[in-house]
């Protein structure tokens, strides 16, 4: 939670109950820094930084519509803090508002051109909209901004993928992996492009690093399950699509389970 930017309440105690939240926040007391948050409210109805706070800890409770508006009212006393945008952008990410979302980011990043979160948040809503060529170019300034954050890479190799471009995709995934040996999500899109390019067994490797890594992404059991059908190889098919089955139960995903069973079946 970044307050820097917010002008500090005149009312001391406000003021007080405010760092009290930021701290409770921090250590995820929810319902004790949303209470301290209130506290400044009603102390001072114009302390912006108490309504973004609380917006903040809605967030983290999963409370998006009550996070946005906690957002919008910090917005009309203080309209010029880009993090407020960029909260506000990823609840209504969350709610499927992504031209909303756009809207928001656009805004923090002409308020605040130089950090590389907001770029790549706007790459990942205009990927989620398929407008890949677009995200690409976000995740261009992320990475140039923040050349050592792995997941820029593994964004971006999702949006070439899309766009056809597997060997650069591959390449981005190649990066992300040097950068950062443990990174699930850069396994698991490098084995996906490797199968998509027909190569089941360097896919494989791939698959079989992202679950030793410990992921829990149904599809790293399920497309293991296709390579090793394409190979040929008996071993593990049955039990490689019951895990990605019960993965998708216990993260109650129906239409991936419904997508595996096809898959199952094909």
């Amino acid at each position: 939670m970044k307050i820097d930017n917010f002008p500090i309440s005149t009312n001391i105690s406000a003021q007080a109950c405010i760092v009290k939240g930021i701290k409770l926040y921090k250590q995820e007391d929810y319902e004790a820094a949303i209470s301290n948050f209130e506290e400044a409210i009603r102390l001072d109805p114009n302390a912006a930084e108490a309504y973004y706070g609380r917006g903040c800890v809605n967030f983290g409770l999963k409370n998006y519509a009550e996070a946005i508006s906690d957002y919008d009212k910090s917005i009309r006393i203080t309209d010029n803090v880009a993090e407020t945008y960029y909260n506000r952008a990823r609840a209504k990410g969350m709610i499927r508002d992504y031209f909303g979302a756009l809207s928001d980011l656009d805004t923090a990043i002409r308020l605040d051109p130089d950090t590389s979160s907001y770029y790549s948040i706007r790459g990942v809503t205009k990927a989620f909209l398929k407008h890949h060529d677009a995200a690409i170019q976000d995740y261009d300034e992320a990475i140039r901004l923040d050349p050592d954050d792995t997941q820029n890479y593994v964004c971006r190799a999702h949006s070439k993928t899309n766009l056809n471009l597997y060997f650069e995709a591959i390449t981005d995934c190649d990066t992300a992996i040097r950068l950062d040996p443990t990174n699930v999500d850069a396994y698991t899109w490098r084995g996906k492009t490797k199968l998509l390019l027909d190569h089941p067994e360097a896919a494989i490797s791939d698959f079989d690093h992202a679950i030793r890594l410990g992921s829990q992404n149904a599809w790293d059991y399920a497309n293991r399950a296709v390579a090793k059908r394409q190979i040929g190889r008996a071993d593990g098919i049955d039990a490689d699509f019951q895990k990605a089955l019960s993965l998708a139960e216990e993260q109650g995903k129906e239409e991936l389970k419904t997508d595996i069973l096809k898959l199952m079946q094909s």
